[in-house]
């Protein structure tokens, strides 16, 4: 992987639903200033006391410096566990443009 490629990340919290719902809230003003955030999509388990993230950045620096600092210490914070993964985002570039993907200008 390059390590200025854009990048994916998606981040998994267990933590309690009611309790995720308020921090998010609290978090949206700073996360207007992450360095290379491009957007962030927020989900919530159904059923479960999990809730996350997809989060699109300019490169794998940034992505990873994301990941272990913000989402890290949240986690941490709430004493839940994180679950984060990094994904290329131009390795299927391609494939992704063909299905309308609204990452790849569809």
């Amino acid at each position: 992987m390059v390590e200025s490629e854009r990048a994916f990340l998606y981040a998994e919290f267990e933590i309690p639903a009611a309790l995720g719902k308020g921090a998010w809230q609290a978090a949206n003003p700073a996360v207007h200033t992450v360095p290379g955030l491009r957007s962030r999509t927020l989900l919530s388990g159904i059923g479960t006391d999990v809730a996350g993230g997809f989060y699109e950045f300019d490169t794998v620096e940034h992505a990873r410096a994301y990941a272990e600092s913000v989402l890290s210490d949240f986690a941490r914070s709430f004493g839940g566990k994180i679950t984060l993964r990094l994904f290329s985002g131009d390795a299927l570039a391609e494939a992704s443009r063909s299905t309308a993907s609204p990452y790849f200008g569809n």
